[in-house]
């Protein structure tokens, strides 16, 4: 009975220091606009995946993936990932990202303002100001062999959809 009796608050405590130290309630927030006109770009995809291991293992998978349409501001924000209420589980920090529109040199890489800052990207307290510069068509071509969709389907379906939108305006696909 004893025993059964200190399991309980050993697993509340458990539970209570993954939620404090594992959530954080970050905010990914910027504003898409064109490297040429400084006009707002709307309708390009923002996609920001974790991936995270189990007990510190080298195997990592798939944590939340959250994708978003920049509106007509050119701004996004997207919230941090779900609660993870799983101890022995490290989600990995800085978080993945790509941004894609047809037509624009997308951007891929680490939610990570120092790389940021290195590709001239303006930054405003946490929001940052992506500056996309048109592609012509040997450069849509290459970013579209080098290839997006890096997470499986049901994780993108706005990036996958842009990609295809992509295709079709360069007449890969019909």
């Amino acid at each position: 009975m004893k025993r059964a009796c200190l399991i309980v608050p050993v697993l509340i405590a458990a539970v209570l220091f993954a939620i404090i130290t594992q959530s954080h309630a970050a905010e990914y927030k910027g504003r898409i606009v064109d490297a040429d006109t400084g006009e707002p770009i709307e309708g390009v995809v923002v996609l920001i995946g974790w991936r995270s291991t189990l007990l510190h293992s080298s195997y990592r998978e798939i944590y939340d993936v959250k994708e978003i349409l920049s509106d007509k501001d050119g701004e996004f924000k997207i919230s941090d990932h779900k609660v993870n209420l799983n101890p022995l589980r490290t989600i990995d920090e800085p978080p993945e990202l790509t941004i894609f529109k047809g037509g624009y040199q997308n951007v891929i890489g680490f939610w990570d303002y120092k790389y940021f800052k290195k590709l001239g990207f303006p930054i405003d307290g946490s929001k940052v100001t992506f500056k996309l510069k048109t592609a012509d068509r040997n450069e849509r071509l290459q970013i579209l062999r080098e290839g997006l969709l890096v997470w499986p389907d049901e994780y993108e379906p706005l990036l996958s959809k842009e990609v295809n939108k992509e295709r079709k305006s360069l007449g890969i696909i019909r």
